[in-house]
């Protein structure tokens, strides 16, 4: 790869153009720049694609897609290769920042407005080789095929890409990245404004042949078929930090071969996609190797995503049991389709728990991927989540206060390997029953690292503009201000000590004598010295008091107003172990019950709003 790589960078530096390929043995790779950037913007794009190449070694395939550049290498010739249906993928941002789609032409539909746009942002490329801008109606598109296509082949491409892009609606943005053509539409500009004419329907164009030789990339007849490759460079003023903008950067890496599975005789595509923060640094980029699992194996195991195999249904989509040729049983989660941060919930998943191995972790066993379909591949928990003993009547009968105690501690181990004894400190942002699965010994497991976030070593809290979530279980200071840190996590622990002492939910507990939720009633009692009121009327007869009240008075310094006066999670391991004397908790966050309106409206602060319609693995919600 290293020669590859050499000859690219040659390449593009020696010719000025913003395109180059390059041949070595059996190994072929291509580098193309979007018209708009100047070279010397070109080249810092390169730069940074390259780096993520290492990532996908060994395999022999790999595409990566940033706003400004596509790199690609694979061991076959892809000089006239315009779609792809198992790699052709799609972004559709259904939460741009700043932006509304219902403002910017009152009484225009906006379906009809982003139609437009990328019929005629289509024939615009395919008339202005391979290449187009343009603005209609507050609306902002670019078009590019790369130029190993020829003008038909570039038409096929924008053809689908088009088609993709009104798939997005009606989100404000999408992103269409085929094999041979990126397509993209915003309600925000993200290209050069000097390129538009006032008239915003046309590009300003300064046409040059490319230099480029290509004949030895070519396999003999593609010879014949190949068109003259005209460059269309645009002096740009696109500075390298606008460049990396785009947040969230996919390479796909994919290996090919024969397989004889279920009968096959055909080549199945095993795909990964991973999608890395374009800032993220590369200590956090973590080698990992996952089995592939063919999209044929994962409809046969789920007898085609049948309906009784389904578990359950959340943000993310749907998640369904299998059982492997060999007996094996397993968990599949769906990503659904639609969701608009797919591509960063399969991130969080894959790159925060790859490596995690811990016995109150959930194990991630390994992923597929097949055109849009994503999905990541679990051990099969038989008593599924907790929430489902917990806050049923009757099956909470079967949880005693020893299941409990051992469920409580399980958890807090858990945390403990992700906050402390873990590689990176590991956020998990959403710890709620729900998340918490049970496997046939009952024995607890953290899931779902949807919003999961990494911490180096050093870093102690973080901030957001995006507060995601479960309402009842986000601490004070990350709902209202967006910061979390361990801390967040140990409120939430706090909550859920709680619920599992008392058997209710935190959101939507009532009392005759008062409009607490379930934090305030806990502090209540506590504070008239009756916390043992708390304790679920099911455990009665089966607890150990000390334990019991142990768990209370711990549960109750998590959920603390202030993040500073929570404990540390090994130091909540070592209180319910009995060692040493406890504090007296203070007031708690969040101790009075209020809608899901009042929370938005009065704890969040304006300029961070909690998003109900956040598309995350786990939506906020009110439970």
């Amino acid at each position: 790869m290293e020669g590859l790589s050499y000859q690219l960078n040659t390449t593009l530096i020696a010719s000025g153009n913003n395109f180059a390929v390059a041949r070595i043995s059996f190994m072929y790779a291509l580098i193309q720049c979007h018209h708009d950037l100047s070279q010397a913007d070109c080249l810092v794009c390169y730069a940074a694609s390259r780096r993520a190449i290492p990532g996908c070694l060994p395999r022999t395939s790999a595409r990566y897609f940033l706003d400004g550049c596509f790199l690609r290498y694979d061991n076959y010739s892809f000089s006239h290769e315009a779609v792809d249906p198992v790699t052709d993928t799609r972004n559709c941002n259904t939460s741009l920042s700043g932006s509304d789609w219902r403002s910017y032409d009152e009484g225009l539909d906006f379906s009809s407005v982003v139609g437009g746009l990328v019929e005629n942002l289509a024939e615009l490329a395919l008339s202005n080789n391979g290449f187009g801008v343009m603005e209609h109606k507050g609306v902002f598109g670019l078009g590019q095929c790369w130029e190993i296509l020829s003008n038909d082949e570039c038409r096929v491409c924008l053809d689908k890409a088009k088609m993709e892009a009104k798939g997005c609606l009606p989100s404000p943005e999408g992103r269409i990245m085929n094999a041979g053509c990126f397509l993209r539409y915003s309600t925000q500009i993200f290209f050069n404004h000097d390129l538009l004419p006032d008239g915003g329907n046309s590009v300003l164009l300064l046409t040059t042949t490319t230099t480029t030789n290509t004949s030895n990339w070519l396999k003999g007849d593609e010879k014949k078929k190949k068109k003259k490759l005209p460059l269309t460079v645009i002096l740009s003023t696109v500075l390298p930090v606008l460049l990396l903008s785009f947040a969230l950067i996919l390479y796909a890496c994919r290996t090919k071969k024969k397989s004889q599975l279920n009968g096959e005789g055909n080549n199945l595509y095993h795909s990964c996609f991973h999608i890395l923060e374009a800032f993220i640094n590369e200590d956090q980029k973590q080698d990992f190797e996952l089995p592939l699992f063919s999209f044929s194996m994962i409809v046969k195991a789920t007898s085609d995503f049948s309906i009784n195999n389904k578990l359950g249904q959340g943000g993310f989509g749907a998640v369904y049991k299998g059982v492997l040729e060999g007996g094996g049983e397993i968990a599949v989660k769906r990503l659904s389709k639609t969701s608009s941060q797919g591509f960063v919930e399969f991130q969080n998943e894959v790159i925060c728990i790859a490596k995690l191995q811990h016995r109150n972790l959930v194990k991630l066993l390994g992923y597929c991927v097949q055109g849009e379909e994503k999905m990541l591949v679990y051990e099969y928990m038989p008593n599924k989540s907790l929430d489902s003993f917990l806050f049923d009547e009757n099956n909470s009968l079967l949880l005693d206060w020893p299941q409990r105690y051992h469920i409580i501690n399980g958890i807090a181990r858990g945390l403990l390997y992700l906050h402390q004894d873990s590689r990176l400190r590991i956020i998990h942002r959403d710890l709620k029953a729900s998340n918490i699965l049970l496997d046939s010994n009952m024995n607890p497991k953290i899931s779902d690292f949807g919003l999961a976030r990494m911490f180096k070593e050093y870093e102690t809290e973080a901030n957001t503009n995006k507060v995601v979530g479960t309402l009842g279980y986000i601490s004070p200071e990350y709902a209202a201000n967006g910061v979390f840190s361990v801390k967040s996590d140990v409120f939430s622990f706090g909550v859920l000590v709680l619920e599992i002492v008392s058997g209710k939910k935190n959101r939507g507990f009532s009392h005759q004598d008062h409009h607490d939720n379930l934090l305030g009633h806990a502090w209540r009692l506590y504070k008239e010295a009756n916390p043992l009121e708390l304790v679920d009327a099911a455990l009665r007869g089966s607890w150990n008091v000390s334990e019991v009240l142990h768990s209370i008075h711990v549960g109750l310094l998590c959920v603390q107003q202030h993040a500073e006066d929570r404990p540390s999670i090994s130091s909540v391991i070592h209180m319910l172990g009995g060692e040493g004397a406890l504090p007296p908790p203070k007031q708690p966050g969040f101790f009075t019950e209020a809608t899901k309106s009042e929370v938005e409206s009065t704890l969040i602060m304006p300029q961070m709003p909690i998003s109900i319609n956040e598309v995350t693995m786990t939506q906020l919600d009110a439970r």
